[in-house]
């Protein structure tokens, strides 16, 4: 795991629990799509998206899609008092390895 700011940080795979974090974050995400529902969440989006956690609380949020031989970001979301420590390179790093 990539080196973090936050000793207890950890990333893992999202789970339906996740959701209401995922909107909360998704709305800094620069877009003008709509927040996905809880069921496009799970069915579309869960597979493929990665929570990191400080001490059990989530901070941040990555989400891709494997493309052939490629990886496309979807977007990559953390807390402002998350931010600059190491927590999207954690995320990152959850992702391509």
């Amino acid at each position: 795991m990539a080196r973090s700011m936050f000793p207890a940080l950890v990333v893992r795979p999202a789970e339906p629990s996740d959701h209401a974090v995922f909107a909360r974050l998704f709305t800094d995400v620069a877009t003008e799509e709509r927040i996905p529902s809880a069921a496009v969440f799970e069915h579309e989006r869960m597979a493929t998206t990665r929570v990191a956690e400080n001490e059990g609380v989530p901070v941040g949020y990555v989400y891709f899609r494997p493309m052939a031989e490629i990886l496309h970001l979807g977007e990559l979301v953390t807390l402002p008092k998350a931010r600059r420590r190491g927590v999207a390179r954690a995320l990152m790093s959850a992702v391509v390895t």
